[in-house]
């Protein structure tokens, strides 16, 4: 690496925002009950957090803005960004208190609607509601090809663990009935303890190419009607 590179890359890590691995105080059981309000007041600051696989929903208050007391992980879920079966990191931003909470259902999760509240956190990254990529739990076997046609749509597939390998064809693009989650893999993306991964729909291409990569076999093929890239 350049002096110019070591420059370059030193100058953006200063300008990102820290993000810090959040741990929750001591005794405060799964981490699928681990909330935010100890950071309440540090207003700003980002906390990343884990998520296992498998866990239990808890109490939850709030949409896209969730009271400091709510489960992080639970919370997760109801925003689309993980899934329980696999669960995953999120990273949180510390918000201050607010009047009032709204109530709603995603994602198989339920939160309460509250009054005032002295703190709050969103998650980093999220998109604005109504324009979020949906989350599809899927199995291993699952292909894009019921989104052919749907150029420029992106979708997010939750992948499980201990998946199975499908059939792929393409490097880079892949054909939309390739399996997501096993081209994901051959991407580089996850491996097949699973995790979630965003796809664009993309058309049809006159060919497509084949490797081998991460114990993964993408074969050749020539013209196919639709096609599917990962977001990264």
């Amino acid at each position: 690496m350049s002096h110019r590179q070591i420059f370059l890359a030193a100058f953006l890590l200063a300008l990102a925002p820290s993000i810090l691995l959040a741990a929750p105080p001591a005794g405060s059981g799964s981490p699928w009950t681990a909330k935010a309000d100890h950071h309440r007041g540090e207003n700003g600051q980002h906390y990343k957090y884990f998520c296992p696989a498998g866990g239990s929903l808890a109490g939850t208050w709030g949409t896209d803005i969730y009271t400091d007391d709510s489960s992080v992980c639970t919370a997760a879920v109801h925003a689309g960004l993980i899934v329980q079966n696999t669960g995953g990191y999120v990273v949180i931003e510390i918000r201050p208190g607010r009047q009032s909470y709204t109530a709603s259902v995603r994602n198989g999760v339920r939160t309460g609607p509250y009054g005032n509240w002295d703190g709050s956190f969103i998650f980093t990254g999220q998109r604005s509601s109504g324009t979020r990529e949906p989350l599809t739990s899927t199995t291993w076997a699952t292909t894009a090809a019921s989104h052919r046609g749907q150029n420029g749509q992106r979708f997010t597939y939750a992948c499980p663990g201990n998946g199975a390998a499908g059939n792929v064809w393409g490097v880079g693009i892949y054909t939309d009935d390739s399996s997501v989650c096993t081209a994901a893999v051959h991407h580089g993306l996850i491996s097949f303890r699973g995790g979630n991964v965003s796809i664009e729909i993309r058309q049809g291409q006159s060919s497509y190419r084949g490797s081998w990569n991460r114990g993964v076999e993408s074969k050749p093929y020539g013209s196919f009607a639709g096609s599917f890239m990962f977001l990264q």
